[in-house]
Order: C-alpha cells, then structure tokens, then sequence
C-alpha cells in the first residue's frame, strides 16, 4: 500500500490532479474544494472512486514529521490561487508549490500573447 507521509493522487477532470498525504491510519489528508479547507477523509472518499497512484516523497522529511505538518492544516481555507491540493500537499513536505497551477497560467498567458499578437490578422494558406 502507500506509506506515512507520501503524497498520492488522483486524475480528477481534463487531466487535473487531486493531491493528498496519506496517513499512518490509512486516511488521506487533502485540501478539499469540496469542502472548502483542508480535510482529512478515507481513501474511498479521496478517490471518489479514481485509481489513486504514488507521487513519492519529494522531501527528506520522516514520515511522521510530514504527517505532523499535515495535521497541523487540518481546517485551513482551500483556495485554487493560494492555497489548493498540491499547496498543502508539497508544505507539508516543506516546498509549497504548485506546478500544475504554474504550468496552467503560464499556458493561458501564451494563449492571450498569441492572441493579441494575431488580433485581426487573417491566416492564408
């Protein structure tokens, strides 16, 4: 199974991952839209049913330490900017960060460069 302090994932819509960091109780601890803050649940409740797979541990921290820092988010406010699943889930292991949200913004400021660049310009081929 998955061990104290790893992050896990699920593919959630259109490629989006939902992160968590499973725990020594086999719970996860995930911040949740659905709910709004950070949570902690079963793992059929993470999932919604989803294969769920290992990202690993991105840190040196022990697993109780990361499981700790977990815990300790219990209740804090979910925000997709801010704070979201893979927030939480990479503080936890000390690095907060989230490159699917990074690679997301940096693709739709691409997508508004291009379009203003071609505004009004008809393709010919």
């Amino acid at each position: 199974m998955y061990k104290q302090g790893e992050i896990i994932s699920i593919n959630w819509h259109m490629g989006v991952e939902h992160d968590g960091i499973y725990t020594s109780k086999g719970t996860v601890i995930s911040g949740s839209k659905r709910r709004g803050f950070v949570v902690e649940e079963s793992i059929e409740e993470f999932s919604g049913g989803r294969k769920v797979r290992s990202k690993g541990f991105p840190s040196d921290l022990s697993g109780a330490q990361i499981e700790r820092n977990a815990r300790a988010k219990i209740g804090k406010s979910y925000n997709l900017f801010g704070y979201n699943c893979q927030h939480f889930a990479t503080e936890c292991h000390g690095s907060k960060q989230s490159k699917q949200l990074r690679s997301t913004l940096w693709s739709i400021a691409g997508i508004a460069v291009i379009g203003v660049l071609t505004r009004g310009r008809v393709w010919r081929t």
